[in-house]
């Protein structure tokens, strides 16, 4: 049964899930763009803005959280680190598809540096990831923010902290060998069916994480994409 469980996870979900995620983006941007927007032009010296303008713009925003930064430093500083985890460990998850060889020679470091950078790096940025979602969980409980909370806002929370945990747990708890899962995500993105990894820490992380991207363009994270094409659809 777990076999056949695992098959089904690794090899059958995934087009499920890129039909979903794909289309739910697409679906979501092609609403945003049909929202009237006013009629009226407010323009505020110095007047419009150009595409290098705009550019700039959203890439400050988004690399620097300058709003939020107004709004709460503390706020900032847990917003800042947060994303910056998760920037951290999905780069190192790169290493599943590309291994960046010219990078290390380059920087002239061994396969055991680079094994013992990555380790560090993505052990620090999954634990930063891991108490940040603790710590939104234990606000969330707490009041006025639990008034204001929907099933929606802990489901997100729990699948994410399940997310964390089992990568976590993989990461500390286990010894992992990359090639084997080299070689599935190769048969995956060539569309070839394969024989699952052996592992059901990792189905069960692989499932988590495909169970996110199906509802990421119906939930409240969506902003990540939606905030920035407001960002260019407003500041001209």
């Amino acid at each position: 049964m777990s076999y056949w469980f695992a098959w089904v996870v690794s090899n059958v979900l995934p087009f499920i899930t890129a039909t979903v995620f794909f289309g739910g983006l697409a679906y979501r941007v092609v609403r945003w763009r049909r929202i009237p927007r006013a009629s009226v032009s407010l323009v505020v010296l110095p007047g419009s803005r150009s595409v290098g303008q705009t550019l700039r713009e959203i890439v400050t925003e988004v690399v620097t959280f300058r709003r939020v930064f107004k709004g709460s430093k503390v706020l900032w500083v847990v917003s800042w680190l947060f994303h910056l985890s998760i920037f951290v460990f999905v780069l190192g998850h790169l290493r599943l598809f590309i291994d960046f060889t010219w990078l290390w020679k380059l920087l002239r470091l061994t396969a055991e540096q680079v094994d013992l950078f990555g380790f560090a790096g993505g052990g620090a940025s999954g634990t930063v990831f891991m108490l940040g979602l603790m710590a939104l969980l234990v606000r969330r409980l707490r009041m006025p923010v639990r008034s204001l909370s929907v099933p929606g806002d802990y489901f997100l929370l729990l699948l994410l902290l399940g997310i964390a945990i089992s990568g976590n747990y993989m990461r500390f708890l286990m010894h992992i060998e990359l090639e084997p899962y080299r070689a599935f995500f190769s048969n995956l993105f060539h569309l070839r069916l394969g024989v699952p990894v052996e592992n059901m820490i990792f189905v069960l992380h692989f499932l988590l994480v495909q169970v996110f991207l199906i509802y990421f363009p119906f939930s409240k994270l969506v902003h990540v994409i939606g905030g920035v094409l407001t960002l260019k659809w407003t500041l001209r």
